[in-house]
């Protein structure tokens, strides 16, 4: 019966009304295929029929029923701890370069800026002299060479160094500088970590320097 019923009549309670399909839904529950009426009984809750026998239907059929809520649960962040040591890095050189001197002149003043708001330390900003490469050409395929045409490329350089920076710091702020990069520049880093000794590598002993100095005294004239 319900499979013979457009799905837009049974939304509509004008039709559920006059053709009395509701009565005969609440005579017989036994006799209802559970799974193929929650979808109209649903339906019918929703519309603002509710009867103690739809409600029991929706909540026994295998279509599960979701209620919305408006409180939105919130997770605490999760903060991950590590007990290895931190990385340390005297000094870290950051070297750009790219055909544009205004670029280059513009990514410099945004580097100094984030580093000034991350509180990094920005030793120094050298200005290396320019690489300039020429290419003469004949103007012409095959004559005329007595005329000339002279090509040139000009690769500016920056060269900013950082001191004293940990590597969570470091990762962070060459990341951030990295993905801002324009397009066309080039760089390059290099870094200089500081390290503990090695324990092969021992200061010598008192006895180890008397040795020294009496085998040095050995070869005096």
């Amino acid at each position: 019966m319900a499979a013979s019923i457009p799905q837009r009549l049974l939304l509509s309670r004008k039709y559920i009304h006059q053709s009395g399909l509701l009565k005969y839904l609440l005579k017989d529950v036994n006799g209802i295929n559970r799974s193929l009426f929650a979808p109209f009984l649903r339906c019918l809750s929703i519309s603002g029929l509710p009867h103690e026998r739809c409600t029991l239907l929706v909540k026994s059929s295998a279509t599960p029923v979701r209620y919305c809520s408006d409180t939105v649960r919130k997770e605490e962040p999760k903060i991950e701890t590590t007990t290895e040591d931190d990385e340390l890095y005297k000094s870290i050189e950051v070297r750009v370069k790219g055909h544009d001197e205004a670029v280059l002149n513009s990514y410099e003043k945004f580097v100094s800026m984030a580093a000034k708001e991350l509180d990094i330390t920005l030793d120094s900003v050298t200005k290396p002299k320019k690489h300039m490469k020429r290419l003469s050409l004949l103007k012409s395929r095959f004559i005329h060479k007595k005329h000339f045409v002279q090509y040139e490329i000009r690769t500016h350089y920056r060269v900013m160094l950082f001191k004293h920076l940990t590597g969570s710091t470091a990762s962070v702020f060459l990341e951030y500088i990295q993905r801002n990069l324009p397009e066309g520049v080039a760089m390059k880093v290099t870094k200089c970590a500081l390290e503990a000794m090695p324990e092969y590598i021992k200061p010598p002993s008192d006895a180890d320097l008397d040795q020294l100095v009496t085998g040095l005294d050995k070869f005096k004239v």
